[in-house]
């Protein structure tokens, strides 16, 4: 994520009250979710180049993303 696209994310909720969901080929880690999540993103719709392209890429992933506001499973 760069500064330009957490600035439009910025402006996209303060203009709208829906759901806010980003879908992202870009590089994003779990460490960007508490930032995205404080911007007023509500969901994130990611692919291949997040997760890589087997199951259990996707599933680390997915481990990882939910113990942010989880804690650890």
């Amino acid at each position: 994520m760069t500064a330009a696209d957490l600035l439009l994310l910025g402006r996209l909720r303060a203009a709208t009250s829906a759901p806010l969901v980003l879908p992202t080929q870009k590089r994003v880690t779990a460490g960007d979710l508490r930032l995205l999540q404080r911007l007023g993103v509500d969901a994130l719709m990611y692919g291949v180049v997040v997760t890589s392209d087997d199951a259990e890429g996707f599933e680390r992933l997915a481990r990882a993303f939910r113990s942010v506001f989880t804690g650890p499973s």
